[in-house]
């Protein structure tokens, strides 16, 4: 009995013992990470990723199947708005307006000749009279709308630049070639002057978001040389297609583009400032700590560190403001010394 006791009084006293060096003994200090409390700017901020785009650009596909005639232009070439592009063979087609056209005007000299007979027949048109009208009728309207689709076809059959500035693509087809859908000839056209950068939001941050807010844009092609963007468009529908709920937003960047440095499909971040304190006492957020509510710090003193109640104010971008109970200059760390 009494050897147990000794030995309960044994283990007791390891136990303090061991209590007592880890709070009163040497520190390891190695791990430990002191800062010197100083003077910074905070800011809350936020950073989308995104790219170059263009508001002014075309893509010019034939609405019409046939055979290629000709093409104006090549990549890389300048076009005025309303340029000749490239145009179909238009014999079959013009040939097929013409068919379109006399067959109405045939069908419209008839439906007059039937309106005319019944025409002092209002009141007691016959059931064979009205029969014979109304087909007459729809006889007419049906080839009208066959001839208006026959010119339709001949005017897709030539394309014309809708915006002035850049061919960026041309496919590679050849006059001769018969185009279809399966086999698409396509112009891309953009105007570098009109050049945007547009960035996906999340639903929760595009609400910190308005027109006329300037931001910083960072092109991954020119990492050197940051521009200035202006909010010009936020896009009040959720962009089709994506996982979650993002919000397109569209700025403006300070540059003309006259020697192209910028290029649809380029990439790059667009960081925005939403709020900023400058020149305030802050420490990294996680060297201070909160027991039963107060607001606590482990200040250097001496050899080694005792708890100093602070007062802290907003923490912005993972940096804590500090009211009071710290001086400029002071050692602080993130765990008892």
């Amino acid at each position: 009995m009494i050897r147990r006791q000794w030995f309960l009084v044994l283990v007791v006293g390891l136990i303090l013992s061991f209590v007592g060096y880890r709070q009163f003994g040497p520190k390891d200090t190695s791990k430990l990470k002191p800062y010197t409390v100083k003077k910074v700017d905070l800011k809350d901020s936020l950073s989308f990723s995104g790219g170059v785009d263009a508001d002014e650009k075309a893509t010019m596909v034939f609405q019409t199947s046939g055979k290629l005639a000709f093409v104006e232009v090549s990549e890389g070439e300048k076009v005025k708005k309303g340029q000749l592009l490239a145009g179909l063979d238009t014999g079959d087609l013009k040939a097929a307006e013409r068919a379109a056209y006399y067959k109405y005007l045939a069908t419209d000299a008839n439906a007059k000749y039937v309106e005319d007979t019944v025409k002092d027949h209002d009141k007691d048109e016959s059931f064979l009279q009205k029969n014979n009208r109304v087909t007459a009728q729809t006889d007419r309207d049906t080839k009208y709308d066959s001839w208006l689709t026959a010119q339709r076809a001949l005017r897709y059959a030539t394309l014309f630049s809708p915006v002035e500035g850049v061919v960026y693509n041309v496919t590679d087809n050849h006059p001769g070639e018969f185009i279809t859908s399966s086999n698409l000839f396509e112009i891309d056209i953009v105007n570098p002057a009109t050049i945007v950068f547009t960035a996906s939001a999340d639903q929760t941050d595009v609400v910190k978001l308005k027109e006329g807010m300037v931001a910083d844009i960072i092109l991954d092609s020119y990492p050197d040389k940051p521009l200035k963007g202006t909010i010009k468009e936020i896009a009040f529908t959720p962009t089709a297609g994506e996982t979650g709920t993002v919000y397109e937003v569209k700025l403006t960047m300070d540059t003309d583009n006259t020697e192209y440095q910028l290029r649809m499909g380029m990439t790059g971040d667009v960081g925005f400032v939403l709020r900023e304190k400058k020149d305030v006492l802050a420490v990294p957020q996680r060297y201070v700590k909160t027991v039963n509510g107060q607001r606590l710090v482990y200040k250097k003193n001496d050899s080694r560190s005792s708890v100093v109640k602070v007062s802290t104010g907003e923490t912005l971008d993972g940096q804590t403001e500090i009211l009071s109970g710290l001086n400029e200059g002071e050692t602080i760390y993130d765990q008892a010394l």
